[in-house]
């Protein structure tokens, strides 16, 4: 059950919007929520989040929206769940990294991807959870393959590994970019990601 007066009133009415499915009122929570999550408008795939104490108040919400029959809903959800990662109990965002990352394989493409491309956000929590999610993605990338659009999804991943380097200068996120990179078959492809990696990875 949400409790309304541990977060800010925005973030209710955006849940609220949310459940709601309406076109144009989840159009207005995604903006509420970047402004909660971001600190401004922004993108909720991209864009480094910031810390907030709402996070544990509003999680369950947001887990049980990815089940949304809205495919926008369930987007922004997975969004904002990556988001407020680094601020939920460590144990809850492991709990439900799977589930996230699950989602990553919705049926609508758009959706898929736009959870896949905000997953990295993951690894702003503990470095458990960092080490929990680098594995959750490599496991993403190998089974691409046999996903809708694999050479999308993979440049996806590398640029979510080189966002989370880029905020952490974790060795092992470089590390995991590198083994992954390796695996790809096609050089025009392994050019591409590389490039993601221009100054830190050989072409």
């Amino acid at each position: 059950m949400l409790r309304k007066t541990e977060l800010p009133d925005a973030v209710a009415l955006a849940i609220t919007s949310l459940r709601d499915g309406d076109k144009d009122e989840v159009s207005h929570a995604h903006g509420l929520l970047q402004d909660a999550v971001l600190g401004r408008r922004g993108c909720l795939r991209t864009d480094k989040p910031k810390p907030v104490d709402w996070a544990e108040a509003t999680w369950y919400e947001f887990v049980a929206l990815m089940a949304h029959d809205n495919n926008h809903v369930r987007s922004i959800a997975g969004q904002t769940l990556s988001n407020l990662a680094q601020s939920a109990p460590p144990e809850t965002a492991m709990r439900d990294l799977g589930k996230v990352a699950a989602a990553t394989r919705d049926e609508m493409f758009v959706t898929a991807r736009h959870i896949l491309q905000s997953l990295w956000k993951f690894g702003l929590g503990t470095k458990e959870l960092r080490g929990a999610l680098l594995a959750g993605l490599a496991d993403l990338f190998r089974d691409s393959i046999n996903e809708k659009n694999p050479t999308l999804r993979r440049f996806d991943i590398v640029t979510g590994l080189r966002a989370l380097y880029d905020e952490t200068g974790d060795d092992g996120v470089l590390q995991t970019a590198r083994d992954l990179i390796s695996l790809e078959d096609d050089p025009k492809y392994r050019k591409k990601y590389s490039g993601v990696w221009s100054d830190l990875i050989g072409r």
